[in-house]
């Protein structure tokens, strides 16, 4: 019987440190649209104040020195919020 082994050159520390580093990761719009498997056009419009109703609708969103920016914690926490489960409970 083979035992799975941590691989040396991996420490989990580093795995784990390695993890938090890509959660933190900044994604500009064409990087976060295939990301989410959306086009830039549907982030775009989900950011114009003149669509307020579609604005409430996109994942939270940074605007530094005139550039967008989504974090990759982010937009995983965004896109589980719309998880629908259809065996999930029932109202009646």
């Amino acid at each position: 019987m083979k035992r799975h082994l941590e691989h040396p050159s991996y420490p989990t520390e580093d795995r784990d440190e390695a993890r938090k580093k890509k959660e933190d990761e900044w994604l500009c719009p064409e990087k976060a649209a295939p990301y989410l498997r959306v086009c830039t056009s549907f982030l775009a419009k989900r950011r114009q104040e003149k669509h307020p109703h579609l604005m409430r609708q996109g994942p939270p969103f940074y605007k530094i020195g005139g550039r967008i920016w989504y974090k990759r914690s982010d937009l995983d926490r965004w896109r589980e919020a719309r998880r629908f489960d259809p065996e999930g409970p029932s109202d009646g």
